[in-house]
């Protein structure tokens, strides 16, 4: 909405169209479980936290999905037109971060790494987690390992992690 209380933009079936391609969740699987098609006759996915944020010259919304999860992430520097950037979903079936319901944006300057962070709060889960939106080692990576299909972006968040890189995986 605008300052007049007007719509600006629709994202119509957009949210739904995106969680059903998921791999790792049944489309509008629930929070408290993974049954395929469990919300569609309630709220979907059910958009719960949106808090914008900053990052260069750029505005992001970052909008958490309560029921099946993860956050969606638009380019919002022109609010009538935003563009989808990416959908992060650490939820594996029935298990992992699941709800979020508190998300906060964490400019680069207020953060203890200096890096902009998104927190968020999973009421089902009982879980934080933290993302760090931008690094120059997830852009080494993104660049070496080329992703042109939403699964090799899931696959290259999941080999961005301590484990997978501390193991010499991510150089195979």
């Amino acid at each position: 909405l605008n300052s007049d209380a007007e719509r600006v933009w629709d994202s119509g079936e957009e949210l739904e169209q995106r969680t059903a391609a998921l791999p790792n969740v049944n489309f509008n699987a629930s929070n408290t479980g993974n049954a395929r098609d469990d919300r569609s006759d309630n709220k979907g996915p059910e958009p719960e936290g949106v808090t914008t944020g900053r990052i260069g010259n750029k505005t992001f919304a970052f909008i958490g999905l309560e029921r099946v999860g993860g956050v969606m992430v638009y380019d919002v520097s022109v609010p009538t037109s935003p563009v989808f950037v990416n959908y992060v979903n650490t939820r594996d079936g029935a298990t992992g971060d699941r709800g979020p319901e508190g998300i906060i944006f964490v400019p680069a300057n207020r953060s203890p790494n200096g890096k902009p962070l998104v927190i968020i709060g999973n009421e089902v889960s009982g879980t934080t987690a933290i993302f760090q939106v931008e690094s120059e080692g997830m852009k080494k990576l993104v660049r070496k390992l080329a992703p042109d299909r939403f699964e090799d972006i899931i696959a290259v968040l999941a080999l961005y992690r301590p484990g997978p890189l501390g193991s010499g995986m991510v150089d195979d």
